[in-house]
């Protein structure tokens, strides 16, 4: 099978409210192994999960084989610690577009690391980078029975519906701004969508740097708010 050259990235590390650090990056072929060990040590349930969010009529393979994958159709996020020196996954964050402007999204943490911020913070990742391909809608199935999700969900902006087809099932969805040109923001960019305009001009570096975000923060609190015209 052909496939697009997966996309390139900065890795992005967090400090967790423990003092853990853990890094934030894009799937490459080359996780494979660490895709399979990832998925073989989650619990029977929290696999089951993922597996029904995020095979949607493709098969198993594609979420331990990133070799497989159709770029141009998939974004994939990994977010990593290190055990006992060896790079281990803890969550795992994606997205299929499944339309022009919109893509259906499944999200998974390791089960020890449940708890710890970890979704929330690779739910905004995601939706950056979902932005930043120019997606206007993430969408994603939760059942109804998965209050934490549901929870976690409502938390990062996601709005309930009820499922078209399936009972049980809600269909959650998040609207998704479009990212602005640089040195262009309106007065909204600062309440919901500050972390994407800030993400957007530090992302393509390197590395991300901590006095690098400071100066662009300092820059985006600073300048002038423009005002959009009406629609």
């Amino acid at each position: 099978m052909t496939t697009h050259p997966p996309p390139t990235g900065a890795t992005e590390v967090w400090a967790l409210a423990d003092g853990t650090r853990v890094s934030v990056r894009p799937v490459t072929p080359q996780d494979e192994m660490l895709l399979l060990d990832f998925a073989v040590n989650l619990s029977r349930d929290t696999r089951q999960r993922w597996f029904r969010a995020a095979i949607k009529g493709a098969s198993a393979s594609l979420l331990t084989r990133p070799g497989q994958m159709d770029w141009r159709r998939h974004g994939a996020l990994i977010v990593t610690a290190f055990d006992r020196g060896v790079e281990r996954i803890v969550a795992d964050a994606r997205f299929v577009i499944s339309g022009t402007e919109s893509a259906e999204f499944a999200l998974v943490v390791a089960d020890r690391w449940q708890g710890r911020g970890i979704g929330k913070r690779a739910l905004v990742a995601l939706g950056v980078a979902a932005q930043r391909r120019g997606l206007r809608w993430l969408r994603g199935d939760v059942p109804e029975d998965d209050p934490v999700m549901l929870q976690l969900m409502g938390q990062c902006g996601f709005r309930r519906r009820p499922h078209p087809d399936e009972d049980g099932v809600a269909r959650m969805e998040k609207p998704l701004p479009p990212l602005g040109r640089p040195g262009e923001r309106d007065d909204d960019d600062l309440k919901p969508n500050w972390l994407a305009a800030l993400w957007s001009r530090s992302a393509d570096a390197a590395s991300v740097n901590l006095e690098q975000l400071s100066v662009d923060l300092i820059t985006l609190l600073n300048s002038p708010p423009k005002r959009s015209m009406p629609v």
